[in-house]
């Protein structure tokens, strides 16, 4: 009898002692937070239109820059300027910092404003149009550099679905003749709301004015007021070609920003625009003394 009670009283301490150890152990290992939180690369502007659980998600192209995508009609863009610096096919694209060699280029070619990285970074590459046009292709798998058709897409989803922030004014506007960009200085149109969305495509930072007039429906004016549609366009400013004033040079950072487009199966380029003091997304047709010389973000789309 005093056996079995033996037997009984050691397996009970025996039990305690292996309790006790497996709560030191439990205490000694750190607790892990279960709620995993992402971090994003760049800030996306809240917007009250935009469904982010649904219509947000991210993509990475050869280099492993990520990319936010959103969709806005029937189309997906890209929520941030291209940032590659290789083609499709792991082709190193040529970053030309020389203002004599950019504009003598005779390949594709890109560089960051002002040859500043952090640039690059945050407002993307700035590509000549021989990159643009390059078999090789700029845009991830299952992406492209949108076309001429598909910006034009865009801006007639807008204007028909409430995002023109027009008042009906007489607004100085850009125009094109001849397939040349012209400024119509003096010259005057009429305009209606739904015409007028570059507020609704523009970001809600870092546009500043370009000029001391401003319009209640400028890109400028009332910044908490763009961004509707989610596009989040920055004023990533250009790199003019010699064909403009007879020498290379950066312009508009923060002032305006242009887009590269392709037309008839990539053969031909459009120059694609937005400027701070005004509230139009314009398309023209690039000049062929100036296309190869020009450096122009690039934002793409989604195959369909």
């Amino acid at each position: 009898m005093k056996k079995n009670i033996f037997c009984i009283l050691l397996v009970l301490v025996v039990n305690l002692l292996i309790v006790s150890c497996t709560r030191k152990v439990s205490e000694d290992v750190p607790k892990v937070d279960s709620t995993v939180i992402a971090v994003d690369t760049v800030t996306i502007e809240n917007n009250s239109s935009i469904n982010t659980s649904e219509d947000i998600s991210t993509i990475k192209d050869i280099n492993n820059n990520i990319y936010h995508t959103i969709k806005i009609g029937n189309q997906t863009w890209m929520l941030e300027n291209l940032s590659v610096t290789s083609y499709r096919n792991g082709d190193q694209i040529p970053n030309i910092e020389n203002d004599s060699l950019w504009g003598e280029a005779t390949q594709g070619a890109y560089c960051n404003y002002n040859n500043v990285l952090s640039n690059g970074k945050h407002f993307g590459r700035l590509y000549n149009a021989l990159a643009a046009m390059d078999i090789r292709y700029l845009a991830p798998v299952g992406w492209h550099i949108p076309t001429v058709d598909e910006w034009e897409c865009l801006k007639n989803y807008l204007a028909q679905n409430g995002y023109g922030s027009g008042q009906g004014e007489k607004r100085l506007h850009e125009t094109s003749v001849n397939n040349s960009a012209i400024h119509t200085v003096g010259a005057y149109i009429e305009t209606t709301k739904s015409e007028e969305i570059a507020k609704s495509l523009a970001s809600k930072y870092e546009w500043k004015s370009s000029s001391s007039i401003i319009h209640n429906s400028d890109i400028i004016a009332d910044l908490s007021k763009n961004n509707t549609s989610g596009f989040t366009a920055l004023p990533s400013g250009y790199r003019f070609g010699k064909a403009d004033f007879g020498e290379c040079k950066f312009v508009g950072i923060n002032n305006c920003t242009r887009w590269w487009a392709l037309k008839d199966n990539g053969s031909l380029v459009y120059t694609v625009f937005m400027d701070s003091n005004n509230s139009y997304l314009n398309i023209n047709a690039a000049r062929n003394d100036e296309k190869n010389n020009l450096g122009y973000a690039i934002r793409c789309i989604k195959d369909e």
